[in-house]
């Protein structure tokens, strides 16, 4: 990337992204020597999140994957946690495991919002628009109802007297 800021005469571009890169290699390094360096914090998963959150922001998604793995293994699986590993493995093209997980947090709740979006995605991405347009309307009609643009289900009988 300097190469090519070079290329282009460019020499501010070309030393900001030399800086940055060299931040991101020293944040890296002093994240994974202080995640090293006490055995009694290598189990702490506030840290282990944090490291994989801060990945995420700088696009090394395998990495964040592995590190969300560690987290999962000391604190376990939730719905929240789901619903991260679910949109990573679909950022990434794994749609089978993103299906997996999504899949679970709609097996408790079918119209949990984000997970039905993220399935939409999903369906889409594969080719599956009948499917994909399914989610995308629950998620709308959840959201809806949520802000009351859109009425409540009446359950009455159309033909019910009082």
């Amino acid at each position: 990337m300097t190469n090519e800021y070079d290329l282009l005469r460019d020499h501010e571009h070309s030393e900001w992204y030399i800086v940055d890169l060299r931040t991101l290699k020293d944040i890296n390094v002093l994240f994974e020597n202080d995640l090293q360096d006490d055995p009694n914090e290598q189990d702490d998963p506030v840290k282990w999140f944090d490291y994989a959150k801060f990945c995420l922001g700088y696009d090394m998604t395998e990495k964040a994957e592995l590190l969300m793995h560690k987290y999962i293994g000391i604190v376990g699986l939730d719905s929240r946690l789901d619903l991260i590993m679910g949109a990573m493995n679909l950022q990434n093209g794994k749609n089978k495991e993103a299906f997996q997980h999504l899949h679970s947090i709609l097996e408790q709740d079918w119209e949990h919002i984000q997970a039905n979006l993220l399935m939409g995605f999903m369906y889409k991405a594969i080719g599956r628009p009948g499917l994909s347009r399914k989610h995308f309307a629950i998620a709308k009609v959840k959201r809806m109802r949520e802000l009351s643009q859109l009425q409540p289900k009446n359950n009455a009988p159309k033909n019910f007297r009082t």
